[in-house]
């Protein structure tokens, strides 16, 4: 999961006796909410076989999570389908912009874990009833062949 983490800046470190406006009064301690804004990479088992490459086509098995751990896609919900991905923006194999970062550098036979920020995935739209808009994703991708 991207990890959230809260900051907590004493009133000596921000604003202080003078505060801000009208939204921060003196004296005011401030707290931030935060979370990685980049993708993040975890190899569960690295591949020997082809490296797939920025713009490469590759077929992969994957697991698809919401930051909650619930479940809204996967290979192995399509049977009938295979899923075939070009790693490249603007075609009609084109995954979200994570999967385009992520899976170049996987070998075939690797195994790899994806932790998306929301702006790397669908954003502020979202993806129908099953992606909410700013939802921070996670995929469990394996890469099976590349082109």
């Amino acid at each position: 999961m991207l990890e959230r983490r809260r900051i907590l800046v004493p009133a000596a470190l921000g604003y202080g006796a003078n505060g801000k406006g009208p939204n921060i009064p003196p004296n005011s301690r401030l707290v931030f909410d935060v979370r990685p804004v980049q993708l993040v990479k975890e190899d569960l088992v690295v591949g020997t076989g082809k490296e797939a490459q920025p713009g490469s086509r590759v077929l992969v098995g994957y697991e698809g999570r919401l930051d909650n751990g619930t479940l809204f896609d996967a290979s192995s919900m399509h049977p009938d389908m295979k899923p075939w991905f070009q790693l490249k923006a603007g075609t009609r194999e084109s995954p979200i912009p994570g999967w385009i970062l992520g899976v170049p550098g996987m070998k075939v036979g690797g195994k790899r874990k994806l932790w998306i920020p929301s702006h790397l995935a669908y954003g502020a739209t979202g993806a129908g009833r099953l992606i909410p808009p700013h939802a921070d994703l996670s995929f469990t991708v394996e890469l099976l062949e590349v082109e």
